[in-house]
């Protein structure tokens, strides 16, 4: 049954590969729409016994259903890490969707903030986080938690940016990870790494002011996670997501704030070796992006001030 092989797979994943709980909802996803399409396109065929050609004309329904190249390629990473699952089972014998060509797509170049804007979010996180709890709660209590959720909204920005840590780690992390006297953070990143990466003066000074607070959000006795929602539980990830987006607007996200982190980091001078180990990228290939990023940005400001720049050739052209 597919549902069962779907199962046993993202288990594998949570469980073994110690996959982020967001890459597995995403896997399920995928192999959820291979299933739908599976009942409908042959009704009563398992997954296990789909061809390339099968797996092709699920690819070109959902083309035509509207789906863009990146996100195609993105489920035939999916598809690709799924039956090379079953092959190692000894449920298939080839792995269909590995011949199968990537779909094509612009690559983009990660979005981050600039040092000016980026201060103005960290400043206003902070001045809200000084501020007594919201005049409208009438009890002492309420309106403590309210002032510590900003404390730790503060603390959660700060680190973000201060480290560059994935949001999976961010909200993995325990009371003990962060060191506040020696501006460290020990996380455990992909594949169960660790890293131990420096946090910055004001990073530290925002999660030291949150340990103080944190008490007021009433965690249950033994509760470990260091960020926490208004009931004491662990601050989920999607919870961080909301987080963020409340503090730097639409379309800013955990992981633009990483980028905004490396982004600066490379603008400084710092080499991409250093960055890499910073993230706690695989490869340095990862982290050339961030070259993409910086060079686009110098060819703008040589664009606008070069005498020889392309735009001011072509006005000269224009007015002779």
């Amino acid at each position: 049954m597919a549902e069962d092989e779907i199962a046993a797979f993202l288990s594998y994943l949570a469980d073994v590969e110690r996959a982020s709980p967001h890459t597995v909802r995403s896997y399920a996803g995928d192999l959820k729409q291979l299933a739908a399409f599976t009942a409908e396109y042959d009704p009563g065929r398992d997954v296990t016994a789909l061809t390339m050609l099968d797996l092709r004309h699920f690819l070109v329904h959902l083309r035509e259903a509207g789906v863009s190249s990146r996100s195609l390629a993105r489920k035939l990473a999916s598809l690709r890490r799924f039956y090379k699952y079953l092959r190692h089972q000894g449920r298939v014998e080839d792995n269909p969707a590995e011949a199968l060509r990537t779909p094509k797509f612009p690559s983009a170049l990660p979005t981050y903030l600039k040092v000016d804007e980026a201060a103005a979010v960290l400043d206003h996180a902070e001045e809200r986080a000084r501020t007594p709890g919201p005049s409208r709660f009438k009890d002492g209590r309420a309106r403590e938690n309210a002032a510590a959720r900003a404390v730790r909204d503060w603390a959660i920005m700060e680190l973000l940016y201060g480290a560059g840590i994935r949001v999976a780690e961010l909200a993995s992390l325990e009371v003990g990870d962060v060191d506040v006297k020696r501006e460290l953070v020990t996380v455990v990143g992909k594949g169960d790494k660790m890293r131990v990466v420096p946090t910055g003066a004001k990073a530290a000074a925002a999660v030291a002011e949150y340990l103080t607070n944190r008490g007021k959000l009433e965690p249950a006795a033994g509760e470990r996670k260091l960020f926490l929602n208004r009931r004491g539980k662990p601050l989920s990830e999607r919870s961080v997501h909301r987080v963020v987006a409340r503090a730097g607007g639409p379309g800013v996200s955990p992981h633009t704030w990483r980028h905004t982190f490396a982004t600066h980091m490379l603008d400084a001078g710092a080499d991409l070796e250093t960055i890499r180990e910073l993230l706690g990228h695989e490869n340095v290939a990862t982290t050339a992006i961030y070259t993409h990023v910086t060079a686009s940005r110098l060819r703008d400001v040589y664009d606008r001030y070069h005498p020889h720049a392309r735009g001011k050739q072509n006005k000269k052209r224009r007015e002779s």
